[in-house]
């Protein structure tokens, strides 16, 4: 199942949007293959968060990723809500929820129902009148039609479902890193879907990759089945072109210990930022099974480089394709996104069409002292060439900051 064989670019004969189309295969296994010290670090990152959460819930570990086949969506459940009154004889504006049409799972506590329903105050469409709750980083919505898993089966109305869901929405909404957006669902809170920006000094710099997730009725005994939006390009090893993500902490590939689902532990955001460091990080060739043997040798340096160009070149179509064909709820973010980052990504393609490596920008997107130019490959200049072009067109229609780089519009 894992590909031993990466498909390298050729610098002297890539010149057509056929070869072009080739390199979206670089990098084909599933597993995900870390070294120790980038675990520990996203590990500590995990628990500083984690430590600011609220009382009783515990500090959990990050896992490290692999693969397996996904679970595949069944059928659709049945829509439900409820009332929120404010609590007699309290002035701190505490409110409750009454059932209506069995929202709240029979025998749940009054603490469990008082969490969900300030959720639901604060998280409200009603109240959203501009386009600022569509920057929110957490958010409630109320219309799931386009998710991946909306065929799928819905919330169990039973306490220990109900529970756990309450304590993952209540640990998103307090502890989200600031590059990650999520969106919950009114009446589907089976559902949610996220956004993760890809992390500066990257070759996903300034890219968004959305993931759809949906919690079983067994959930947390079984861990959230989760769907990558690609676009049909494969950008990294553990993020599949038909949506499959392989990490272990999803159980989407054997692990043992902390490297699988715990369902006392494990959360929502632990897999969110597992993704976002350990999946998204800045040699994503490494993430091949098996190769992280090659790290620090000549080869698998020479290699990952290769791995890098290509991966931007994705990254750059994805912007396009997001731009073109935004999923629902998050239309004004991508918008406001790449209005106000824009600069800085065109500002890394001249860069990188001068010969700087990929990934070696500052979050700024200024060339970092450890680059040089003319470092990337004949190849990778010819296809970024006619990439440039139409990136630039897109992101001067979302209003953003280009007038620095029309030469690159002339490529």
């Amino acid at each position: 199942m894992v590909s031993t064989d990466i498909k390298r670019e050729n610098a002297s004969n890539v010149t057509s949007e056929a070869e072009e189309d080739v390199e979206n295969d670089i990098g084909r296994t599933t597993a995900l293959s870390v070294p120790l010290a980038a675990i520990r670090f996203v590990t500590r990152l995990a628990t500083g968060i984690f430590s600011r959460a609220q009382k009783n819930i515990d500090p959990v570990h990050l896992q490290s990723s692999s693969e397996i086949e996904c679970p595949s969506p069944v059928n659709v459940c049945e829509s439900s809500s409820r009332e929120c009154v404010a609590i007699d004889g309290d002035n701190s504006g505490s409110k409750s929820c009454k059932n209506e049409e069995a929202f709240l799972p029979e025998g749940s506590d009054v603490e469990a129902s008082e969490t969900l329903c300030s959720l639901k105050n604060e998280n409200a469409p009603a109240s959203c009148n501009d386009d600022a709750c569509s920057l929110k980083h957490f958010d409630m919505v109320t219309d799931p039609s386009d998710h991946y898993f909306i065929g799928a089966n819905g919330q169990r109305n039973n306490r220990k479902w109900f529970k756990k869901v309450q304590q993952d929405w209540g640990i998103l909404q307090n502890n989200l890193p600031e590059e990650i957006f999520v969106r919950v669902y009114e009446d589907r809170m089976d559902l949610l879907r996220a956004v993760i920006v890809g992390p500066f000094g990257t070759p996903y710099q300034d890219g968004l990759f959305f993931f759809d997730f949906h919690l079983p009725p067994e959930y947390p005994d079984v861990p959230p089945s989760a769907y990558y939006h690609s676009g049909g390009w494969r950008i990294n090893p553990n993020l599949y072109e038909e949506g499959k993500v392989c990490l272990s902490l999803l159980n989407t590939w054997t692990g043992r210990g902390n490297e699988v689902w715990d369902p006392k532990s494990s959360s929502i955001l632990q897999v969110l930022v597992s993704l976002q460091g350990l999946v998204l990080n800045s040699k994503p060739y490494f993430n091949e099974a098996g190769y992280d043997k090659q790290t620090g040798t000549a080869e698998g340096e020479k290699n990952s480089l290769s791995y890098n160009e290509n991966t931007f070149l994705l990254n750059c179509k994805t912007m396009m394709y997001l731009m073109r064909n935004p999923p629902k709820d998050f239309e004004v973010l991508i918008k406001e996104h790449f209005r106000k980052r824009g600069h800085n990504i065109l500002k890394a393609c001249d860069a990188y069409m001068k010969g700087y490596l990929i990934g070696f920008l500052t979050r700024d997107a200024s060339v970092s002292d450890n680059s040089s130019p003319n470092s990337t490959s004949v190849g990778f200049k010819l296809i970024l060439a006619k990439i440039v072009p139409k990136l630039f067109l897109s992101l001067s229609e979302v209003g953003a900051d280009c007038e620095e780089f029309k030469h690159l519009k002339e490529l």
